[in-house]
């Protein structure tokens, strides 16, 4: 990713982002409203952030990013009449009834290994047990050092003091509810698609029915079903993060045709691979697995795991100004049931802040928060420290294996600039000259001295993705933001990111004026 951070000639501190799948600005936006923490631990978190600037400008939604792994991106069908709903409806209807295992008539044991790959908290290799004996039923997983278990024995629900780790909770909606809540009750729209040489359906849902058949949007869940079987081959509960489905070596239990396998892609990178390793009938000891001793190892009473929500956050009019952008940014968390504190959480993609603040992926938790505490309306805690927790997540993906190469070039503005106080903004050089200090990492700043520059009139990003995918340039603008794949954009993109990398000062230099500046605010 090559960044140039420096300020556009409308004074707008506001930024926008640009990644493969998400995108959000962070500091020059207005946010409201109240996330809604339940006893449920896998949430996906929209956050709707706004930038402002252009008097009399309407603000727009930005489209869903285009991903390798999304099926619908065309034109799709609005469906109005009950005929043409139910048919559809019916469709879903037989796919929640293939993975309704759980609850039925005949007992069974489910093993199920696992393997997370991405930036949350516990990822690893991991098995799970799941077993069942109506009126009573138990699963166990272990991964990454811990061993979540609920079991409900004599009518009441028990558990380990484990967390329950992001990746268990989305093997048990994969294999149990992939597709949630009752899909008769939302505005559906559908699109022919191929999957693996199968012609499928592609229903997206969502809570209001657009004014057209637009393409996949933001706020749509994906359920692409092969018709012939009645097979979900495609689950997608938002934009970017897309399930694929394998019943090459499935399992055929009762009637509840099984995948043998389950990919999960975020961001267009495997981060949770699931396999199937047999289902049969009947629980092996019985008695003891549901019995006395079995009860007094666990806590009780605990609380059940459901389905994932979503948990906007509203926007009210900014007082700034009129709007210019909406664009939303999906976090992934877990949050606990009785504090609503965030345990684990992951973004979706990186995102590429553009403004004269430091760079997203090189704050501390401190500058953030000042950040955010600045805002107006100004966010509640509980919103302020998800966000931070989501940040600090993201920025692991420039320390993990295989990190990507992360070049960004912030304009002395940046430094400057005193958010949060002398302390915090030490702290936030400190930051700086470590990460900076990465292989994959090159920081660079533009000093005042260098006056007019190439990109003095724009602030833009420059994505380069993985061949043969052409990369993408992300251009803020007075009147809108602006997404360029072009050839010959990205080509004149590039070659003004090279020349503020040659007017700016060089890494080392960098290095040298950040630590003087540490020594200003830590001795003033």
């Amino acid at each position: 990713m090559r960044v140039a951070r420096v300020p556009g000639s409308d004074g707008c501190l506001g930024g926008g982002s640009l990644s493969p799948i998400f995108s959000g600005s962070f500091f020059g936006g207005s946010f409201s409203g109240v996330v809604k923490f339940s006893r449920v631990g896998c949430l996906a978190l929209a956050f709707a952030t706004i930038v402002s600037c252009a008097p009399g400008v309407r603000a727009q939604w930005t489209g869903a990013a285009v991903d390798k792994h999304e099926l619908v991106t065309g034109k799709t069908e609005i469906l109005v009449t009950p005929e043409q709903r139910q048919s559809v409806v019916n469709l879903l209807a037989a796919v929640q009834h293939n993975f309704s295992v759980t609850m039925s008539a005949h007992p069974y044991t489910m093993k199920v290994s696992f393997k997370g790959s991405g930036d949350t908290q516990y990822e690893g290799e991991g098995t799970m047990v799941s077993e069942e004996a109506l009126p009573n039923w138990k699963w166990s997983a272990q991964v990454a050092g811990v061993t979540p278990t609920r079991m409900m024995a004599g009518g009441k629900v028990y558990g380990s003091a484990d967390a329950v780790p992001l990746r268990v909770q989305m093997v048990r909606e994969a294999l149990f509810r992939p597709v949630p809540g009752a899909p008769g009750q939302k505005a559906i729209r559908v699109a022919d698609a191929e999957f693996g040489g199968k012609k499928l359906t592609c229903a997206l849902l969502s809570g209001d029915a657009p004014q057209k058949g637009l393409a996949r949007q933001w706020w749509d869940r994906e359920y692409c079903v092969e018709p012939s079987t009645g097979l979900l081959m495609v689950a997608s509960e938002a934009a970017g993060v897309y399930a694929e489905y394998d019943y090459s070596n499935g399992v055929d239990f009762h009637g509840h045709m099984l995948p043998g396998q389950i990919t999960f892609y975020q961001g267009e990178k495997t981060v949770l691979e699931i396999r199937l390793e047999s289902v049969t009938d009947g629980v092996e000891n019985a008695q003891n697995e549901f019995g006395a001793a079995a009860v007094a190892a666990l806590t009780q009473p605990t609380f059940l795991m459901a389905s994932g929500q979503w948990t906007p956050m509203r926007v009210d009019e900014n007082p700034h100004g009129e709007l210019l952008r909406i664009e939303p940014v999906f976090v992934h968390a877990t949050v606990s049931n009785d504090t609503g504190k965030v345990l684990e959480a992951e973004a979706v993609a990186i995102s590429a802040f553009q403004s004269s603040v430091v760079h997203g992926l090189l704050h501390t938790a401190d500058y953030a928060r000042a950040g955010h505490e600045a805002v107006m309306p100004r966010l509640n805690s509980d919103q302020i420290e998800m966000q931070i927790e989501a940040k600090l997540t993201r920025q692991r993906i420039l320390t993990r294996d295989d990190p990507p190469r992360f070049e960004v070039v912030l304009d002395e503005a940046a430094l400057h600039r005193m958010v949060g106080g002398r302390r915090v903004m030490a702290d936030q050089l400190t930051k700086i000259l470590v990460t900076a200090n990465l292989p994959n990492v090159v920081v660079q700043v533009l000093p005042y001295e260098r006056g007019f520059h190439p990109a003095v009139e724009s602030n833009f990003s420059i994505l380069e993705l993985p061949n043969p995918t052409p990369g993408v340039v992300f251009v803020e603008g007075l009147i809108g933001s602006t997404y360029l794949d072009r050839p010959d954009d990205l080509k004149r993109y590039r070659e003004i990111f090279d020349r503020l990398q040659s007017i700016a000062l060089n890494p080392k230099d960098t290095v040298d004026l950040i630590a003087d500046l540490h020594v200003v605010y830590s001795n003033g």
